[in-house]
């Protein structure tokens, strides 16, 4: 699955983030259930000092820790000279919530980024 694929309105109803080794190096996972589907985001560490990610899948098996009201978002991926990643917006409060993929990916240390900001969310405006 490529981060275009996930492009258009959804409806975000959770957000996991997993910490795991791969090829003995630490690594972040972003889980987000998008309308009933988890896709993990998961970070190839590279070599400690770059990173990116790796690949986008879907689990079938994984239950969500993090899931709160449901809300409606905008994905849109972004693919220019700094970034390949997935920004995604909350539809009421129109702002950035999740940001997901590499920045820097055309430089020499590119970088994974896994960014959520739950206090983006409508529900969460002025609290």
């Amino acid at each position: 699955m490529e981060l275009k694929d996930l492009a258009g309105k959804h409806v975000l109803e959770g957000v996991d983030i997993v910490v795991h080794y791969l090829n003995g190096e630490k690594a972040n996972s972003m889980i987000l259930l998008l309308g009933g589907v988890c896709y993990a985001f998961v970070e190839d560490p590279e070599d400690g000092y770059r990173s990116c990610l790796d690949r986008v899948e879907v689990l079938h098996d994984h239950k969500m820790v993090n899931t709160f009201v449901p809300h409606l978002v905008n994905v849109t991926h972004i693919d220019d000279d700094c970034k390949d990643a997935l920004v995604i917006k909350d539809i009421l409060s129109d702002s950035i919530v999740i940001e997901v993929g590499t920045w820097m990916h055309d430089e020499y240390y590119p970088t994974f980024v896994s960014s959520w900001e739950p206090k983006n969310l409508a529900v969460n405006k002025g609290k």
